[in-house]
């Protein structure tokens, strides 16, 4: 029911003092700058001069033009807004972030997020837009904090990170544990309308967007190695396939768990199948969920369609699983 393009424009109209364009080569910043406004300005210019900065030795136009790869391009900008967060934070408090600020850190993180939820028109707007828009500030700034700290003098994009796991957990970009790319097989039924990835961190607000607890939704999320969805038109309504591959079979027993539960409260009945499989339905619609093996790795199907329509979208046995 959201027109996104339309809020989206608001949203930005609220949020946008000022911005590098890399395509350009340059920065501009809103020319009102009232009461409200005027304060910002020091702040974005900082920011935004670190980004130009950046566009010497990274170029963030092909940052920009990615495609397909939703997981990897959000990663790419949380390297990008949480180095030009940090550094700007660090430029204005004359050394290290976390030791000038009482509270440390986690004052860091509330401080970010209280800016922006103080904002009407952000605060509006539904939990998705909200924590991915966040997410390359707030964890961003995180992991260039924690990559400073294990590589002093060097810089987080020799090589970029190449999924939101990473940047979650800087451990991981620092031994180089890199995600699968899931290619899907063509589909059985219906049409192809849209194809991307979620990564782990859209996943976690998946199941915390279903299950309201944030712990939950974060240990399920964890354990996450690649995912693939396409989105298909069928002749009843839209459906959706949907594969996560994790690293260990409890990893995806978790994540199955914590899925199970999402599809229950959603359409409000009791799950039918046993095994490997559990089905539910409701509300006009079916949930199927299936544990499978790819390649020998553990991987969880999610299949949503309009009731009546065949829950078998892709064969299973051609999915293929390739390192980023």
């Amino acid at each position: 029911t959201l027109d996104l393009r339309r809020f989206m424009l608001r949203l930005l109209g609220e949020q946008v003092i000022g911005y590098y364009d890399p395509a350009t080569e340059v920065l501009y910043v809103v020319s009102d700058t009232s009461a409200g406004r005027a304060a910002l300005v020091e702040v974005t210019l900082s920011h935004e001069l670190v980004h130009a900065l950046q566009d010497q030795y990274m170029p963030l136009d092909s940052i920009q033009k990615q495609r397909d790869d939703n997981d990897r391009q959000t990663a790419a900008q949380s390297v990008m807004e949480g180095q030009a967060t940090y550094e700007q934070m660090a430029s204005m408090l004359g050394g290290d972030v976390a030791l000038r600020i009482p509270g440390g850190w986690g004052r860091v993180r509330e401080m970010i997020r209280e800016n922006q939820t103080a904002m009407p028109v952000f605060s509006s707007a539904p939990m998705m837009l909200q924590e991915t828009l966040l997410f390359p500030y707030l964890s961003g700034a995180e992991f260039v904090r924690r990559f400073k700290e294990a590589r002093p003098g060097q810089v987080p994009w020799q090589p970029l990170p190449a999924s939101t796991e990473q940047v979650l957990h800087a451990d991981k970009y620092l031994a180089n544990e890199r995600p699968v790319q899931v290619t899907l097989p063509p589909l059985l039924a219906g049409s192809r309308v849209y194809e991307n990835n979620l990564g782990e961190f859209e996943t976690r607000l998946f199941l915390y967007e279903a299950l309201q607890d944030l712990g939950t939704a974060a240990r399920s999320a964890e354990g996450w190695a690649g995912d693939r969805y396409v989105v298909t038109s069928l002749p009843a309504g839209p459906g959706i396939v949907w594969v996560t591959v994790w690293d260990t079979p409890i990893d995806a027993g978790e994540f199955r768990d914590a899925a199970q539960r999402a599809a229950q409260r959603r359409l409000g009945v009791a799950s039918a199948g046993t095994g490997e499989t559990k089905r539910f339905e409701g509300k006009g619609r079916i949930v199927e969920i299936v544990a499978v093996s790819v390649q020998g790795k553990p991987a969880v199907i999610w299949t949503d369609v309009p009731a009546g329509s065949s829950t078998r979208l892709i064969d299973a046995a051609k999915l293929r699983l390739t390192q980023k």
